[in-house]
């Protein structure tokens, strides 16, 4: 019985480590995704520096991309989590600070 529950526990083990190195690659992928996309708007705010009104945008453009960048890491993990409803349900006050309505991890 012992050794049958060392042996599950280890196996469990395994999983989890995989699945969080899985995790990991993704999101680095993701990372890497972002950084390519980022240098070439780079580069083109660079080649293009007389024109403001273009450059203003492309710097907008960088802004909105890091956003739904980190929204598409932050949607993937609550998803792995299997907490859609309960993470996703969190309020803020005037003030800034979280209103605790039981959603989520305390």
């Amino acid at each position: 019985l012992g050794f049958l529950n060392v042996t599950r526990t280890n196996l469990a083990l395994s999983r989890y480590i995989t699945a969080l190195e899985g995790v990991q690659v993704m999101i680095t992928k993701w990372l890497d995704a972002f950084m390519q996309l980022c240098s070439f708007v780079n580069a083109h705010i660079e080649e293009d520096e007389q024109s403001q009104a273009a450059m203003r945008h492309l710097q907008v453009w960088r802004e909105q991309l890091a956003h739904w960048f980190s929204l598409m890491g932050t949607f993937a993990v609550v998803s792995l989590r299997g907490d859609e409803q309960g993470m996703l349900q969190l309020h803020f006050s005037k003030d800034g600070q979280r209103e605790d309505e039981g959603h989520g991890p305390e």
